[in-house]
């Protein structure tokens, strides 16, 4: 719809009031005219210039079907598109520029935001996005649910904010937390499908990418905003408050934002244990004096199932995002949350209760230039990302162990990212964006190899570095629409200890995809048809975890280790893809359905091996 305004610039002889508005569509019809006190409803311009003039209100139509008249102004035309219910509504202020790498996403990608978001919204990632279509959620406990994707999950599905990797460690453990604050996303972009392509190696099942205001826009919003969100949640008498404010003058921008949820054990329908989980685990303890006790089976609360989150952010730009800006902001996150059902082993081990302790402190930089229409980009984005994330296991004795309490695995991780990126033919037919984004990760892990009051502990480090090239493309040809994409990685891992173990592995992988799309337009009873065809052929390296890790995993009641640590490294996993879509509206309503295939070579997994024990060589 089409909106064009005009303005008396001065006072009508008649004595109406002034400013008179009038709001015609692309048809040159009218729904509702406002002259100061008086309001009419018209159809046609004919009647509505012939009322105007009879009130002594100079105005004609000219040859363009546009209003003149002596002492009137026309004003730009503005475009209102009609939205869905809870598209382009912010958490406040204006909402965000959509997100130009999406133009090469996959044609199984969909963004929620808006009140559509604030509606779904729950304590985790996964929780928010377990009712998407293509979309669970693991349920390892209510302070962590990571997002699973047409059944791909950890590793496979990665989790960004605004375009980086998060930078914790909740891609490699069910036990790990994500540390984004849902509070302060305005919008959660869903790519369905391999998504390597877009933003990085591991995304072979998917990716998830939040997107914030942490670093606010200069040319959208307000020059003042302020909110502020509350919540009570009945299980576990959770509540949750956020707050946020922004303002901005000609060429410059800043923004707050703080945050807090905390929850208690929440309440169950019956047993915590499973009778599965009694046959393989069989819990019991060795209490002195009395002997081995069975473990009495929690029943109508989840034990040690409560979670605790805060978080603040500051951020700031300069310039114009139309022109050339840069922007900064940092963020501390911090997170404790139990470990529900938690048992060690056999009866003469520890007993008591685990908790995680998380916190994540992060910087990240961005700076951009739009070109004029001469140049040969439209647009350089450059974004970098800084963090720190500390993670500790902690032990809570209980019963024969009551009163010890120590750190049982800590890790202590320093991660980079940065990402650079070039667009082109952003209003032609063919378009595209190219680009290199590199990674260097360094995890120190110290696990407790023997408890206190002894207290005698093992140092290891993890590292990693990865470099990608990409390039995707567009191309629009009547009805068809075609995408194309290829990505280049290459990775170094790297292992180390305090007793003198050194391995690495280098490795690359090389990725393609192709997407076929025919628009059909109006085809019966649609408003619009479409039909998609998509060929993809993904490579996927072994994470530095997965091959080096040797540590004792909480999530598990197992002690993990890594896959190249008996001198035979993991091979690069493989993924064809095939995938028929097909996306249809009518009216307010829309459908989309999915076919998809995908054949896997190398699947890197975890194998349970009982009685094992060696040293990493």
């Amino acid at each position: 719809m089409g909106v064009m305004m005009a303005r008396e610039l001065e006072e009508p002889e008649k004595g109406l009031n002034p400013e008179p508005e009038i709001a015609l569509g692309e048809d040159g019809m009218s729904d509702e005219v406002n002259l100061g006190e008086s309001d009419f409803s018209y159809r046609e311009v004919g009647n509505l210039v012939e009322e105007l003039q009879g009130a002594d209100i100079p105005l004609t139509l000219n040859e363009d079907f546009l209003l003149e008249g002596e002492g009137f102004e026309m004003l730009p035309e503005v475009v209102v598109e009609e939205n869905a219910i809870g598209d382009a509504v912010a958490v406040f202020g204006a909402p965000l520029r959509e997100n130009p790498l999406l133009r090469f996403g996959s044609e199984g990608t969909s963004v929620l935001g808006g009140e559509q978001l604030r509606m779904k919204l729950g304590g985790t990632l996964g929780e928010t996005l377990a009712s998407q279509p293509g979309v669970s959620a693991s349920s390892y406990s209510p302070g962590v649910s990571r997002p699973v994707i047409r059944g791909f999950d950890g590793v496979r599905v990665r989790t960004l904010r605004d375009g980086l990797g998060t930078m914790d460690l909740s891609e490699d453990s069910p036990d790990h937390g994500v540390l984004i604050d849902l509070l302060m996303t305005e919008e959660v972009e869903i790519h369905r499908g391999p998504a390597s392509l877009l933003y990085g190696n591991s995304a072979i099942g998917g990716a998830i990418n939040t997107r914030t205001r942490y670093i606010p826009s200069v040319d959208l919003g307000e020059r003042f905003a302020a909110m502020v969100a509350s919540g009570y949640d009945t299980q576990g008498s959770g509540y949750h408050w956020g707050t946020a404010a922004e303002m901005r003058g000609e060429f410059w921008a800043l923004g707050f934002s703080a945050s807090q949820r905390n929850a208690g054990d929440i309440s169950i329908p019956g047993k915590a244990w499973t009778e599965s989980y009694d046959e393989l685990e069989n819990p019991r303890s060795f209490i002195p004096g009395v002997g081995i006790v069975e473990l009495e089976n929690p029943d109508g609360e989840l034990a040690n199932s409560f979670n605790e989150r805060s978080s603040w952010s500051l951020g700031g730009r300069v310039g114009s995002e139309e022109g050339f800006s840069v922007g900064t902001s940092f963020q501390k996150v911090e997170q404790n949350y139990g470990i529900p059902y938690y048992f060690a082993g056999d009866a003469t081990d520890l007993f008591g209760d685990l908790s995680i302790d998380a916190g994540l402190e992060r910087g990240d930089l961005e700076m951009s230039n739009h070109f004029d229409s001469e140049a040969w980009f439209d647009e350089v984005k450059f974004r970098l990302g800084m963090g720190r994330y500390e993670h500790g296991e902690i032990f809570d004795g209980k019963s024969k162990d009551d009163g010890k309490r120590f750190n049982e695995t800590a890790f202590d991780k320093h991660a980079l990212e940065g990402r650079l990126e070039f667009y082109f033919g952003e209003d032609s037919d063919w378009s595209g964006v190219f680009g290199a984004q590199f990674n260097d990760d360094d995890l120190a892990i110290e696990r407790v190899v023997v408890p206190p009051p002894t207290l005698f502990t093992e140092q290891s480090r993890i590292e990693s570095e990865n470099l990608g090239l990409f390039s995707l493309n567009h191309w629009e040809h009547g009805q068809w629409r075609l995408k194309a994409g290829l990505r280049y990685d290459a990775r170094e891992a790297r292992y180390s200890d305090e007793f003198g173990s050194d391995v690495r592995a280098n490795d690359q992988s090389f990725s393609q995809s192709l997407s076929l799309t025919f628009d059909w337009g109006e085809v019966g009873e649609w408003d619009l048809l479409e039909t998609s065809l998509t060929v993809s052929n993904t490579q996927r390296l072994p994470t530095a975890i997965e091959r080096y890790a040797f540590y004792n995993s909480a999530a598990l009641g197992r002690f993990l280790i890594g896959g190249d640590l008996d001198g035979e490294e993991l091979e690069r996993e493989t993924s064809e893809g095939l995938e028929f879509s097909a996306r249809g509206s009518r009216g307010i309503f829309s459908t989309q359905l999915s076919a998809f295939y995908y054949r896997l070579n190398n699947f890197i997994y975890l194998e349970d091996q009982r009685g094992v024990s060696f040293v990493p060589t």
